[in-house]
C-alpha cells in the first residue's frame, strides 16, 4: 500500500506550481488525474477482491465502519464529486487565475493526511445501496463516468472553481475543477489505508 501513496506524492510533486499561477489545464494534468483516478479504483478493488460476506461486513467495533460501509462512503462521494464537477464547469472564473490558490500536491496530501475528518450525515453508511455487488456497482458507474468526463473535456479546468463557504481541506477554500478530481482521487486512497487497517485487526473473520 505504501508504494501507492508514495505514486499519489510523487503525482502531486510534478503538479506544483511553485508559487506560480496555473492558467491553463494541460495534457499532463489530463494524463495525471486519468492515471490517478483509475488507479483509485484498480486499488480498491484489489483491496476487496476475494472477501467472503462476513469479511465485508466485519466491524473492528460498534461504531466503526465495515469494509462495506467504506465502500458505500466512496460511492456516494464519487457520485457526489461528479456533480459538483458538473456544476462548476457551466461558469468559468478566467477573473480569478491569477488568484493565490493552494498547489495540486496539497490536496493529493489529503491521501496520507493523519488528520482525522468527520463525515457527514448524508455520507455515513447506511446500506442505501443494498448489497455490496451493487454498492460497488455505484463506486464503478461514477469512477467510469469521471473518467470518461477527463479524457473528453476541452475547457480549461483551471478557471472552473469550487468555493466553500468556509474553510475547506487544509484551509483552502478555493480549489479548481482539476483540484475537485484530485481531491476524489485523494479521498479514495485515503480510505484504502482504513480497509488495510480493517482487514489487519485482530478478530478479522480468516474467511
Amino acid at each position: 500500500m505504501k508504494k501507492y501513496l508514495l505514486f499519489v506524492v510523487v503525482l502531486g510533486i510534478t503538479q506544483m506550481n511553485f508559487g506560480q499561477p496555473l492558467r491553463e489545464w494541460t495534457e499532463s494534468d489530463r494524463d495525471t488525474i486519468t492515471t490517478l483516478v483509475t488507479n483509485s479504483k484498480l486499488e480498491l478493488i484489489r483491496a476487496i477482491k476475494g472477501l467472503s460476506e462476513k469479511q465485508l461486513n466485519f466491524k473492528p467495533a460498534d461504531t466503526s465502519w465495515s469494509i462495506k460501509g467504506v465502500v458505500e462512503h466512496l460511492a456516494s462521494y464519487a457520485e457526489y464529486y461528479y456533480w459538483e464537477l458538473i456544476t462548476v464547469t457551466r461558469m468559468p472564473l478566467p477573473q480569478y487565475l491569477d488568484s493565490i490558490r493552494c498547489p495540486d500536491q496539497h490536496f493529493m496530501s489529503l491521501a496520507d493526511s493523519p488528520e482525522k475528518h468527520v463525515a457527514s450525515q448524508l455520507f455515513i453508511p447506511r446500506d442505501k445501496y443494498g448489497d455490496f455487488e451493487n454498492t460497488l456497482k455505484q463506486y464503478t458507474i461514477f469512477n467510469d463516468i469521471l473518467i470518461a468526463f477527463i479524457k473528453n473535456n476541452k475547457q480549461n479546468l483551471r478557471e472552473y472553481f469550487s468555493v466553500r463557504p468556509a474553510k475547506g481541506v487544509f484551509d483552502c477554500r478555493w480549489r479548481d475543477a482539476h483540484q475537485v478530481i484530485i481531491v476524489e482521487a485523494a479521498h479514495v486512497y485515503r480510505h484504502l489505508k482504513q480497509i488495510e487497517r480493517i482487514k489487519s485487526h485482530q478478530n478479522f473473520p480468516t474467511e
